[in-house]
């Protein structure tokens, strides 16, 4: 069987898209900017009457305080899967490096480097929050409304890293499971 064969049975477009998804680790921040720029697309182009547009431009209408206590947690919560994404490397690398493991029978080498990247992958979006969230802690809420463009980089950046730690969820379901059978 070579490229040119017909597919015996092609994959549904959902499993298509999820493959996709995990290979390409762009499209984290791809989805960020896409929601960052539907949310501000919606919010700056109302449709409706002045008085029943609610959408704000990204965290302009929520008070000082609150948007402190949001950057407070966005960077703990970053922080904190971190250390998960860290610790969950630590361990995959004693179940690689174990002689004879059920992974060293399952994958082939390069499919080992592709779950080491995947791991490794998350780090910078993390990392990424954690330095916008203290910035917008720092500068942001010093300011009633804020400033729109630091909170949409926060919230893409966090969109981002969602999905990298998404990935990284299922990588690790999809070696549970393969080393269960």
């Amino acid at each position: 069987m070579n490229g040119s064969d017909p597919l015996l049975a092609p994959f549904p477009l959902r499993i298509r898209l999820q493959h996709f998804w995990i290979r390409h680790r762009w499209v984290d921040l791809a989805v960020g900017v896409l929601v960052v720029a539907v949310w501000y697309a919606a919010a700056s182009r109302c449709w409706f009457p002045e008085e029943q547009c609610r959408l704000p431009q990204a965290l302009t209408a929520v008070s000082a305080e609150s948007r402190r206590v949001v950057y407070q947690l966005a960077a703990a919560a970053a922080a904190t899967m971190g250390g998960f994404a860290l610790t969950s490397i630590s361990i995959l690398v004693n179940l690689l490096r174990t002689p004879l493991s059920t992974i060293d029978r399952l994958l082939p080498a390069e499919d080992k480097a592709r779950v080491g990247e995947v791991f490794l992958g998350v780090l910078p979006w993390l990392l990424g929050v954690f330095i916008a969230t203290l910035t917008c802690l720092t500068t942001d809420v010093n300011v009633p409304q804020g400033y729109v463009w630091m909170q949409l980089i926060a919230v893409g950046l966090t969109v981002a890293a969602i999905m990298s730690l998404a990935r990284i969820v299922w990588v690790l379901r999809r070696l549970l499971s393969v080393s269960t059978n």
